[in-house]
């Protein structure tokens, strides 16, 4: 069954983000996700939003969990978590 990163974002350090962004990307192609949502322009109908939005697909909830707690991604947070205001979601998915 497939597993879903539901990721919502206010960045407020561009230029961390940046290297944030460069090195995840490398862990998501790794690990086997695909980028289904990458920003974008969004509508908040309901409750609290935050300006980006990102949804990933993995194979399973292992494996984005794998993808979650790699040395790589680990690395990518190092500048992530600094960079920005995150709410970071799995989801298993039908």
């Amino acid at each position: 069954m497939p597993a879903y990163t539901i990721a919502r974002v206010d960045i407020h350090d561009d230029e961390n983000y940046k290297k944030y962004a460069e090195i995840a990307t490398e862990a998501i192609q790794k690990f086997g996700g695909e980028i289904l949502v990458r920003g974008g322009e969004a509508f908040q109908m309901e409750g609290e939003g935050r300006k980006r939005n990102v949804i990933i697909k993995w194979p399973d909830m292992e494996t984005a969990k794998e993808f979650y707690h790699s040395s790589l991604y680990q690395k990518a947070l190092t500048y992530g978590t600094k960079a920005a205001v995150r709410d970071y979601t799995l989801v298993e998915g039908v």
